[in-house]
């Protein structure tokens, strides 16, 4: 990868995106650049590798670890397209997600410490009892057996011999 090489964007403008969620739990795992390097992501649709160094005001190096940073936590996808990039943005998990899998669950409690995640995680859930019902207490599925007869393929044997 080199600041000449050109890249496209793909999935702009088709992620969903919390603020909120994306400050407080990727970024004490990706750091500063992989964050800044994200929002560009949101925000451009071609261009040159050098745009990205100039907005963010560092060199291939610290660029080329940030998007990896961002590819290995699943937020980013880059394809070799020579004679350039296309990058795929995905969305971030929800909170909800987020704090629901234990890996990610670690890696930040490894960053900022378990009493910090247990604080977000109490801020986020509201001081309530949960009255929500599930699925099947609302909603009753009659199945019903399909009138189509399923045609069996059995090939032509040859009966002599």
């Amino acid at each position: 990868m080199r600041p000449g090489d050109s890249f496209s964007i793909l999935n702009r403008g088709k992620i969903s995106f919390d603020a909120d969620t994306f400050s407080l739990l990727y970024l004490p795992i990706i750091g500063r650049d992989a964050f800044g390097l994200y929002q560009l992501l949101r925000v451009f649709s071609t261009g040159k590798i050098s745009h990205f160094l100039e907005y963010l005001d560092f060199g291939l190096h610290p660029f080329i670890e940030a998007l990896e940073k961002l590819s290995g936590i699943g937020l980013v996808r880059v394809f070799d397209q020579q004679p350039g990039y296309l990058m795929e943005i995905k969305s971030p998990l929800t909170f909800e997600e987020f704090l629901a899998d234990e890996f990610y669950k670690q890696l930040l409690v490894s960053r900022i410490g378990e009493n910090k995640v247990k604080a977000l995680a109490k801020k986020h859930e509201p001081d309530a009892l949960e009255i929500t019902k599930k699925f099947h207490e609302v909603y009753s599925v009659k199945f019903v057996k399909s009138s189509l007869k399923r045609r069996i393929f059995r090939p032509f044997r040859n009966q002599a011999g």
